[in-house]
C-alpha cells in the first residue's frame, strides 16, 4: 500500500475498493464518463465478461495468506493489483457489487529507528501518499488482532466515484509486507454488507 510505485496500484485497488462494474472504469477502464449511461454500463459488463471468462471462480490466494469468501458471495481470485478478491453475487440497483480485496505491498521502515511500520502506521502513510484518499472521511477506528498478529481497521467514505463509497479495510504487517483487506459499498448499502465483510476480515489469517 503504501507509497513510489507500489502505491500507485494500492491506490488503484483500495481507493477504488469497489465493485467490477465500478473498478474497471474509475481505474483504467475505457468508459468514458462523458459517454451515455447506457453505454458506458454495456462497455463495462462486456469488460466484467472478459474478466469473469478468464478467472477460475474457487481459486484460492496462494500469497502466503488465507481467507474465506462467504457462499453467498462469488471468489474471482486475482484482480489488478489485488491478490484476492470477493463479491456479493446480487448487484446493488445501481449495479454496484459490494466486494472485498486483499492487496499487499513491502513494508516502509521508519527512516531514523530502522523499524518496520506497524499495522496503524502504515495505514496513515498509505492514505497520507495518495492525493485521492487525503480528503477521506474518518468513521471509526480501532488497534485489533487477527489469529494473534496485530492490525488496525478503520472505516472511511470516499468520493473517487460518480457515488460515495465507504470502505472497511483492516491492515496487518507481516513478514515484511502490508497486507489491506478493503470492503466497499455505498454508504446507504454499508449497513447490509457489514455483516458479511466482517465475516470476511475476521476470517484473514497468514499462513504459517
Amino acid at each position: 500500500m503504501f507509497t513510489s510505485a507500489s502505491w500507485t496500484l494500492e491506490a488503484r485497488a483500495l481507493a477504488c475498493s469497489c465493485g467490477l462494474l465500478v473498478a474497471l472504469a474509475a481505474c483504467g477502464g475505457e468508459a468514458s464518463k462523458a459517454a451515455p449511461a447506457d453505454e458506458r454500463v454495456a462497455v463495462l459488463e462486456s469488460r466484467v465478461r472478459e474478466l469473469e471468462a478468464a478467472l477460475t471462480p474457487d481459486a484460492q490466494p496462494s500469497a502466503g495468506f488465507s481467507v474465506a469468501c462467504p457462499a453467498e458471495w462469488q471468489t474471482l481470485g486475482p484482480i489488478g493489483a489485488a491478490s484476492w478478491t470477493c463479491r456479493d453475487r446480487r448487484p446493488l440497483p445501481d449495479g454496484f457489487w459490494p466486494n472485498c480485496n486483499v492487496t499487499a505491498a513491502p513494508v516502509q521502515l521508519d527512516p531514523v529507528t530502522g523499524t518496520a511500520q506497524s499495522a496503524r502506521e502504515a495505514l496513515e502513510t498509505s492514505l497520507a501518499a495518495a492525493p485521492e484518499l487525503r480528503s477521506a472521511r474518518r468513521l471509526s477506528e480501532r488497534a485489533l488482532e487477527l489469529h494473534g498478529e496485530r492490525a488496525h481497521e478503520a472505516v472511511y467514505e470516499h468520493d473517487l466515484w460518480t457515488q460515495p463509497l465507504r470502505v472497511l479495510t483492516t491492515v496487518a504487517v507481516h513478514a515484511e509486507r502490508v497486507y489491506a483487506l478493503s470492503c466497499a459499498a455505498p454508504p446507504a448499502a454499508f449497513a447490509a454488507s457489514e455483516p458479511a465483510f466482517r465475516r470476511i476480515a475476521r476470517s484473514f489469517a497468514f499462513e504459517r
